[in-house]
C-alpha cells in the first residue's frame, strides 16, 4: 500500500518494472479511451498514454527491450507498445471470436 494511490478505475491489468513503477490498465466501460497509467512510485498521480480501443486485459513488461505488452479480448489481438513511452510498435490478430485473456513476456 502506498499513501495517496487510490485506484479511480477497475485496474484490468497490473504490473510492476524493473524499477519498481506500477503499470495499470484504465479499461473504459465502453472500449473507447482506453489507458496505461503509469505510476512512479511513491508518486500517487500516474501519466498515462492511449491504448487501442477494445477491451484490454492483461498486460507484461519486456525489461530487457522496454516494451509493454497489451493483450485485448475485445479486438482479439494483441499490442507491442514502446515503454514508457507508449508507441504502438505491432499488433498479433487472434483468431475471430475467439478470446486473449492474458499475455506474457520472456525476457
Amino acid at each position: 500500500m502506498v499513501p495517496g494511490v487510490v485506484f479511480d478505475f477497475y485496474p484490468a491489468g497490473l504490473v510492476a518494472d524493473e524499477t519498481g513503477d506500477l503499470v495499470a490498465i484504465k479499461m473504459s466501460a465502453y472500449g473507447r479511451d482506453n489507458d496505461a497509467a503509469i505510476y512512479e512510485l511513491p508518486n500517487p498521480k500516474p501519466i498515462s498514454f492511449d491504448l487501442e480501443n477494445g477491451g484490454p486485459f492483461g498486460l507484461a513488461i519486456d525489461e530487457q527491450n522496454r516494451h509493454l505488452f497489451v493483450a485485448d479480448s475485445g479486438n482479439d489481438a494483441a499490442y507491442e507498445y514502446a515503454y514508457p513511452s507508449g508507441t504502438l510498435l505491432g499488433t498479433v490478430s487472434g483468431i475471430p471470436y475467439g478470446f486473449i485473456g492474458g499475455i506474457a513476456a520472456d525476457d
